[in-house]
């Protein structure tokens, strides 16, 4: 059995053993995936994900704080600089999300509302941590569903 879904932040993918958090919903992204609490190397991707949002925080707090002789010009330069990092947050959303891998075994609930699932499970530090997933859709919440049954058995 391998089947994948989609929810707000990437792709949760799954076999007969694991869960699968990506970004992408590649099966191929899944072979390096070490379980949630086990360190993971950082990449460059990343780094990105965190350099960029500061940057145009950064822009944002220049323009505030050196003066520019028209008020228009410098309302419409922050205007644009918001507006950018909304859409960049935006465009980069998937990349935010967790990766890493979850062995059903370790799964100690899982509770559906709506479009939310909360999975409460062992993590590799033996931990137990919960993973929320929102805007899930109708494919994962039935997924979950089958899971969360075979999971109180």
């Amino acid at each position: 059995m391998k089947e994948w879904f989609r929810y707000e932040y990437g792709f949760v993918n799954i076999d007969a053993e694991n869960l699968y958090f990506t970004n992408t919903g590649n099966w191929s992204e899944v072979k390096g995936l070490k379980e949630k609490g086990i360190q993971q190397q950082n990449s460059f991707r990343q780094f990105r994900m965190k350099i960029i949002p500061f940057i145009i925080i950064v822009l944002i707090v220049f323009l505030i704080i050196f003066p520019i002789d028209s008020g228009k010009v410098k309302f419409s330069l922050i205007a644009g600089l918001v507006l950018l990092a909304i859409s960049a947050r935006n465009y980069l959303k998937r990349e935010i999300g967790a990766k890493f891998k979850l062995p059903i075994s370790k799964i100690e609930h899982i509770t559906l509302i709506g479009e939310v699932a909360t999975i409460v499970f062992q993590d590799g530090e033996e931990k137990s941590t919960e993973q929320i997933l929102e805007s899930l859709d109708r494919k994962g919440i039935q997924l979950l569903e089958t899971l969360q049954k075979s999971t109180m058995e």
